[in-house]
């Protein structure tokens, strides 16, 4: 996960350079598993993105595979 976060942050960083965006114009979205990567965005670097949008998110795994209610846990 470390290399997806860190190659998130390269593609953000570029989309700022090159004039696409600006953190003002830049909005990050997940949902489930997706929002783990959003959310570490999020926490990380709180100043890459105007608006997080975390949809249903899956964050944390752990407690969700022991949680015996769930059927495949």
């Amino acid at each position: 996960k470390p290399n997806s976060v860190n190659d998130f942050y390269d593609v953000a960083a570029r989309l700022a350079s090159d004039g696409t965006t600006s953190a003002h114009h830049f909005a990050l979205y997940g949902r489930r598993a997706g929002a783990l990567l959003a959310a570490a965005a999020m926490i990380t670097k709180p100043d890459l993105a105007n608006v997080v949008w975390l949809q249903d998110p899956f964050v944390d795994v752990l407690s969700f595979l022991r949680d015996p209610t769930v059927p495949w846990s």
